[in-house]
């Protein structure tokens, strides 16, 4: 399995609150595989967590986009690129709000 070198990012609970009057947004994930979080000991991400099946995740919902780059702000990457609604964290439970894909963004 590929590890992709990428923080845990979910949605706090007042989050979930806000969006929750939006439309299920599972269609496009039925066959994938979930992504989850592991330990990861990189250069990258020292003292965080890595991404395993990250190309489960698909394109952000644009209701979640803006909660979706607050959220990754909050870890110094500038935008969540990717989202999976059955994302699971380092226990193995599922990630109230989903899970997002973070990136950085670079201007030429």
């Amino acid at each position: 399995m590929k590890m992709c070198n990428l923080m845990l990012l979910a949605m706090s609970v007042t989050s979930v609150t806000a969006c929750s009057s939006t439309k299920p947004v599972v269609a496009s994930y039925v066959n994938k595989e979930v992504p989850y979080l592991a330990k990861s000991n990189t250069k990258i991400q020292s003292d965080g967590a890595s991404w395993v099946n990250s190309s489960a995740f698909r394109q952000v919902p644009k209701e979640l986009q803006t909660i979706g780059n607050s959220v990754c702000q909050r870890y110094n990457f500038d935008a969540a690129v990717g989202y999976h609604p059955a994302a699971r964290d380092l226990q193995g439970n599922p990630i109230l709000g989903g899970g997002y894909l973070c990136g950085k963004i670079n201007v030429l």
